[in-house]
């Protein structure tokens, strides 16, 4: 074994990225859905697989088979048998529950999800991002079972039975008039009392504190450095929080936000460092191991400034004075001299005015120093920081919405920070990406929960 790899600490995954790594190899435990959901349209169906040491994984997911497909999802990582059974208990005291085949299963949840998108309904965020690695990938050598999706004659069939507001029901209603046509469709906007009682008590199995508990329980967590939690506790933290925004947020006002930034990101996002990205004439040649420098200067930064400058040399013998070149330059600076940064930020504005990066951190500059009544002023909007662009970079993309949600938060606004932060599963960016953004914008959501819990 190398000196270097001998004391390397043990990478433990969080329980989110064990699923989605490595949750296919577990063997499949059980598989349970309630009784009537074929006369009912609403499947409760729960996967569970078992860890080599005895525990178990599951995932739950509450399918709308009428017409929204996935409507809810969670899951619970490596809990004791026991613990398995008390889940269980508590569920059956709900809703009775049968065991079904894992082919049976897959093909209701996934059926669901496709019904659902044919007519632009997109399944729950958490189910995108996590429980569907709890199934098998949805491929061929998956048995095909026929599941009866939407009314009787095959339309979709809406039933807001309390879980969606008015305003989303309008919506939902609107979407189905777009995709689906007029008279394509079927909806029930109110039920029985009774029947919205039921659906309200199944809802609240999907948080198991009161708001007062949470509250408690959460505050509890962030006393601690979030860097000395446990990845159990780091886990726990973030579903509180999720809970703790759908609890407080007024879902008509989050979903108003969310509308107004439909139209935003009309514009091809692409995972290649192009010549435009990067500040050089169409014409030029970039090889592959300047791609690779980029790279890794980018991955640098904050890490090893001192390795970073070096490469950045490197970089600009080869390609030149770029407006690249002058972005990374200008993030050293950021954390070695706050002065030369904003003599340089200032210069580099003006040789370089379309260059996005540099309007991105021209404009952050600018709004660091603003008061509260400034704030609207410097929201960014994406057909100014690409003005002229057909295409931006995931690397741009990125650093965009990252610093738009920076400036999200300093409004204090709960229903505005919860609506971006949804908007984010919206949008079409890699895992990495995805999880780079979700992770700064969890740390700012925490902190504006906080402050949130302290004024109220």
């Amino acid at each position: 074994m190398s000196k270097s790899n001998k004391n390397k600490p043990i990478q433990l995954l969080s329980p989110e990225n064990y699923i989605r790594q490595k949750a296919r190899n577990l063997p499949i435990y059980e598989c349970k859905v309630n009784i009537g959901w074929e006369r009912d349209k609403m499947a409760q169906v729960l996967v569970a697989r078992s860890h080599a040491n005895g525990n178990i994984s599951l995932c739950f997911y509450l399918v709308d088979l009428g017409c929204l497909g996935v409507k809810d999802t969670f899951f619970q990582f490596n809990i004791k048998s026991v613990e398995y059974s008390e889940l269980l208990e508590r569920f059956d005291d709900e809703m009775s529950m049968k065991v079904i085949s894992y082919e049976l299963a897959h093909n209701i949840v996934y059926g669901g999800v496709q019904f659902a998108e044919e007519f632009g309904f997109k399944p729950h965020k958490d189910f995108t991002s996590v429980t569907r690695f709890m199934l098998e990938e949805d491929a061929d050598d998956i048995e095909l079972i026929e599941i009866k999706l939407g009314g009787k004659d095959g339309n979709p069939w809406y039933v807001n039975s309390g879980h969606e507001s008015e305003t989303r029901a309008k919506q939902i209603l609107s979407q189905l008039e777009k995709t689906a046509g007029k008279g394509n469709y079927n909806y029930i906007l109110r039920v029985e009392e009774e029947d919205l009682e039921e659906e309200e008590d199944r809802d609240n199995e999907f948080s198991e504190f009161m708001l007062d508990k949470m509250k408690v329980e959460f505050l509890t967590l962030m006393k601690k450095k979030i860097n000395k939690l446990s990845p159990v506790e780091k886990s726990k933290l973030i579903h509180l929080s999720n809970d703790i925004y759908t609890e407080i947020c007024n879902e008509t006002q989050v979903y108003d936000y969310i509308d107004g930034w439909e139209n935003e990101y009309d514009i091809e996002i692409t995972t290649e460092y192009t010549n435009e990205f990067i500040g050089v004439d169409e014409n030029f040649v970039v090889t592959a191991k300047q791609i690779d420098l980029i790279d890794e200067i980018l991955s640098l930064f904050g890490e090893n400034d001192k390795k970073a400058k070096k490469k950045l040399i490197e970089l600009e013998k080869q390609i030149g004075k770029t407006s690249l070149i002058a972005f990374m330059e200008l993030e050293l600076l950021k954390f070695s001299s706050i002065k030369d940064f904003k003599a340089k930020l200032a210069d580099y504005s003006l040789i370089y005015p379309n260059c996005s990066l540099i309007k991105m951190m021209s404009h952050l500059e600018e709004f660091i120093n603003k008061k509260d009544a400034d704030l609207i002023q410097y929201m960014p909007d994406s057909d100014f920081i690409f003005k002229g662009r057909s295409s931006v970079t995931e690397y741009e993309m990125t650093r965009y919405l990252t610093a738009k949600f920076v400036i999200i938060t300093k409004f204090e606004d709960i229903n505005l920070t919860q609506a971006f932060y949804l908007h984010l599963d919206d949008l079409t960016l890699s895992e990495e990406a995805h999880e780079t953004i979700k992770g700064i914008a969890s740390i700012l959501r925490l902190t504006l929960l906080t402050n949130y819990f302290e004024n109220h």
